[in-house]
């Protein structure tokens, strides 16, 4: 039982996904239960990790689409745009699984297969965790 994502999500990730600011941000989605369906949550413009964590609820999974500035070990400076899947301990089982099997679909829709980060607690959402999995990815 996967969600199918809104048609108004669509345009929201296109954008997203070929945005040229050169700064962190993150596009926030979710799930709407009853109906199935993948629906924007909120868009944070040149935000901090910190900034992206206050916004991840407590007991309910998310998708978080991350453009990140990451600096590579020659000095070179690349903007990797990453899934997260977010599904923090307190989440409802059913929840968990919904979000499990739509993420090929968020991922496919947002051009990201392949560069999936799953983050557990918000608590973590650090520049060091994401550099970490960022290069244990390449």
């Amino acid at each position: 039982m996967s969600a199918t994502i809104s048609p108004d999500v669509l345009p929201l990730l296109k954008k997203f996904r070929f945005r040229r600011e050169k700064n962190v941000a993150a596009l926030i989605l979710k799930i709407d239960v009853q109906n199935l369906t993948i629906e924007h949550d909120t868009t944070l413009d040149d935000a901090t990790l910190e900034d992206i964590s206050d916004e991840l609820p407590d007991s309910a999974p998310r998708y978080v689409l991350l453009s990140y500035v990451l600096e590579l070990n020659d000095g070179r400076v690349t903007y990797p745009l990453v899934l997260m899947f977010y599904s923090p301990e307190a989440a409802r089982p059913d929840w968990k699984m919904i979000y499990s099997a739509s993420i090929a679909t968020v991922a496919d829709a947002a051009g990201t297969r392949g560069k999936m980060l799953e983050l557990r607690d918000a608590e973590d959402l650090t520049d060091e965790w994401v550099r970490g999995e960022l290069h244990g990815s390449h």
